[in-house]
């Protein structure tokens, strides 16, 4: 609601129909509005950026276990063989392609 007010209150003051009041209280709460703003956003990529990494450390953690497989199976990845046989191995024949 406080965003809306100074959407109303700046849009009063760019057509010229605010009165001295609506002015102060439009120089008051724009600071306010864009610190809230501001944080809300903050907050926001904060929790994509915590999502991120943990989906990239996931992703590693699964391709080290598959690594770490494939050697204990004497299996190189660089081999004719690689990551893949050692996923239908582990995962059955339901492995994604």
């Amino acid at each position: 609601m406080l965003v809306m007010e100074v959407c109303r209150l700046l849009g009063l003051s760019e057509c010229s129909k605010s009165t001295p009041e609506d002015d102060i209280m439009l120089r008051i709460l724009t600071p306010l509005v864009k610190l809230y703003t501001a944080k809300q956003v903050s907050k926001s990529l904060t929790v994509y950026f915590y999502y991120v990494v943990f989906y990239a450390v996931i992703m590693m953690c699964s391709f080290l276990m598959l690594l770490s497989i494939s050697m204990f199976l004497g299996n190189s990845c660089t081999s004719g063989i690689g990551i893949r046989t050692v996923a239908v191995g582990a995962l059955g024949p339901d492995a994604p392609q």
